[in-house]
């Protein structure tokens, strides 16, 4: 029988134990490789949880004279277009209503962010009043437009009651007292409100000596209404089962009215109803 020929050395087989080292040798050089070739993600920063006091403006801006798209960035579904409406009611024009563009890129605010460039820095100011705790952020935009942001905990700071002349009130009867609408609207109308008697009304107050209604746009003038009616109480449209819109208030005399009452003299009627105060940090 011939002998078979002689195998070289690379072609002996490796020993087990080589084997199994050099297969762990090659799958912690493949890990360690791929973790340094891998880039890590920026982490995005997050917003001043309180920023500092903002600057005042050095003039004062007429809302009815600044634009401003309004981006939301908070939770809420839909919080743009509520936030829109009410910065509208202040005069604000409104030009683009829609989820933050640059919610990729710029730190999510809890309150607001107010976006500006360089020509629209007094106008930011302007709007930084009217919104608590709002970060400034200046960017290249070369107009004088702004962005509104909203945060979770976005809010606007209460707009005071509108002077009597402003504010436009009908007055409606619930009671059996003959007449009681004529009179209390002509005492409201001294005082200079704009007043109209309405017919009697088929809603029943039983509990209440007055329920001043309204919509929400009308707040203002439903507490300066309140102001002058003692024992009255607020109650918006939605919940009193009415369509109200605009900034027009219904007062309704109910059972509790006592006979011969009358409004509040102006120098009682100063003081505001209790309204939400500006959220601390």
């Amino acid at each position: 029988m011939t002998p078979a020929p002689p195998r070289s050395i690379r072609s002996l087989p490796m020993p087990r134990y080589r084997a199994a080292g050099a297969a762990c040798l090659a799958m912690a050089l493949t890990v360690t490789l791929g973790a340094c070739s891998s880039k890590e993600e920026p982490k995005k920063k997050a917003a001043p949880t309180c920023p500092a006091g903002n600057p005042k403006p050095s003039r004062t801006v007429a809302w009815p004279t600044m634009y401003a798209n309004v981006y939301n960035a908070s939770d809420s579904k839909g919080e743009a277009a509520t936030v829109a409406r009410r910065l509208g009611w202040r005069g604000l024009n409104l030009l683009e209503v829609a989820n933050d563009p640059l919610a990729d890129d710029r730190p999510t605010p809890k309150y607001a962010e107010i976006r500006y460039g360089k020509s629209g820095r007094t106008i930011a100011l302007n709007l930084a009043t009217q919104i608590p705790h709002a970060n400034l952020y200046q960017d290249e935009r070369a107009d004088p437009t702004v962005d509104v942001v909203i945060g979770n905990d976005f809010t606007l700071t209460p707009q005071p009651p509108r002077p009597i002349k402003d504010v436009k009130v009908a007055v409606f009867n619930t009671t059996f007292q003959s007449g009681l609408a004529a009179t209390v609207s002509n005492q409201l109308a001294k005082q200079g409100f704009h007043s109209e008697a309405k017919a009697n009304d088929r809603a029943y107050y039983p509990d209440d000596t007055a329920v001043i209604v309204y919509d929400e746009e009308g707040l203002p003038d439903a507490q300066r209404v309140q102001m002058s009616i003692p024992g009255s109480r607020l109650l918006q449209d939605e919940k009193a089962n009415v369509s109200m819109t605009g900034r027009d208030v219904r007062l309704y005399l109910g059972s509790k009215w006592l006979k011969g009452g009358k409004v509040a003299p102006l120098s009682q009627a100063t003081k505001a109803p209790g309204s939400s105060p500006t959220p601390s940090c």
